[in-house]
């Protein structure tokens, strides 16, 4: 009887012994599951904080619209961008078109609409007017995933800011224009001239005879001074020269 009794012991508890080992196994399992979710999650939280660095100096943000409950996501960026408070935003598309400028908002939705309609991808560059009426200047690049039935349900989008970028082809256009009448500005004589034999005055292309550094005067931006050649002096004051 004791043996028996020993026996049943002995396997009940190699029983619990190897029932004990699993959930060992089991809580090993799911505390190294655990970590790894925290690292990855960990991983992920650093990589969305480089993405959101790299999205500030490059004056990025990402938007994101669902055209089935017409609500619209805005990355910190896209708030930044605007200067928008994101307690204060309708989070829709009215409300988006509300933040550009007046005399753009049709242009921009137009593209919108039409990239929509058309299937495609597109790009637009348009203004923004700040509340203390400072303007901005964005390049926006969309495209809109559409389900099996082809009907549009999420458009996605990146906006920059090119205010700098802008500003600077502005006054290099500006530049440009001014070298541009700088130079209409300045008279070419070419063409043959009709120059007087003996009076050496020259006709103009109304008839008119002209003495010469009036014309040219006319004619050019440059200006006379008189004064008497050697030449000249000699035949007219030969008596300064032959006492020299």
């Amino acid at each position: 009887g004791d043996f028996s009794t020993r026996t049943r012991l002995d396997r009940v508890g190699g029983e619990l012994g190897q029932l004990a080992r699993s959930f060992d196994e089991m809580a090993q399992s799911l505390e190294k599951k655990e970590l790894d979710r925290r690292q990855a999650e960990e991983k992920i939280k650093q990589s969305e904080e480089k993405l959101k660095e790299a999205h500030r100096i490059a004056r990025l943000g990402d938007w994101e619209l669902d055209l089935i409950h017409n609500t619209l996501r805005w990355s910190d960026g896209v708030y930044e961008l605007f200067e928008i408070n994101p307690a204060e935003f309708g989070a829709s598309y009215e409300a988006f078109l509300y933040a550009v400028h007046p005399d753009d908002r049709e242009k921009v939705n137009h593209a919108y609409t039409e990239s929509v309609k058309t299937r495609t991808p597109y790009e637009i560059t348009h203004r923004l007017r700040m509340t203390d009426g400072r303007i901005k200047w964005v390049n926006e690049i969309c495209r809109t995933e559409y389900d099996p039935q082809g009907h549009p349900i999420k458009s996605f989008g990146i906006v920059q800011d090119i205010t700098d970028l802008k500003q600077a082809q502005e006054e290099r256009e500006k530049l440009i224009a001014e070298l541009q009448q700088a130079m209409s500005d300045v008279k070419v004589l070419s063409g043959m001239l009709p120059i007087c034999a003996s009076c050496k005055k020259i006709r103009d292309d109304k008839g008119y005879w002209n003495r010469i550094e009036a014309y040219i005067g006319k004619h050019s931006n440059a200006q006379f001074s008189h004064g008497i050649c050697p030449e000249c002096a000699r035949k007219l004051y030969p008596e300064l020269y032959e006492k020299s």
